[in-house]
């Protein structure tokens, strides 16, 4: 079975990597970043990638919407992208989050990167 992104998805990724420079993203006025670290241990025949994720914002309260893009070196030198979608929600200033992924013991990470995707402030209800 061949997985395969559909277009819309490309495209709505390639726009968050566009507008979202570094890890930093504004939609309607508010801002957010995220940064995120990686360790690695091998379990078997399975590596577990351990990312040290810190999300932050200067809203009071914001919801936000983040990718990890992962860069997998398959065995036969091509490259595999891989992105997991995360969503916070901040009140007053950062949040750090630990998110874990396996991949096989015979692919390597060649690179990663966070992304912010979407920043958009709470709603207040009266």
């Amino acid at each position: 079975m061949r997985n395969s992104c559909p277009p819309i998805l490309v495209f709505a990724l390639a726009m968050s990597v566009i507008s979202s420079p570094d890890g930093l993203a504004q939609d309607d006025g508010c801002e957010a970043s995220v940064q995120a670290t990686v360790g690695t241990e091998v379990q078997g025949d399975v590596k577990m990638l351990s990312f040290d994720v810190e999300v932050s914002t200067s809203e009071s309260c914001a919801e936000i919407e983040y990718d990890l893009i992962l860069d997998e070196l398959l065995p036969n030198g091509q490259t595999k992208k891989e992105r997991i979608a995360r969503s916070v929600k901040l009140n007053d200033g950062a949040y750090d989050e630990i998110v874990k992924h396996e991949i096989q013991a015979s692919l390597q990470l060649s690179g990663h990167a966070a992304r912010i995707v979407s920043c958009k402030r709470c709603a207040i209800m009266p």
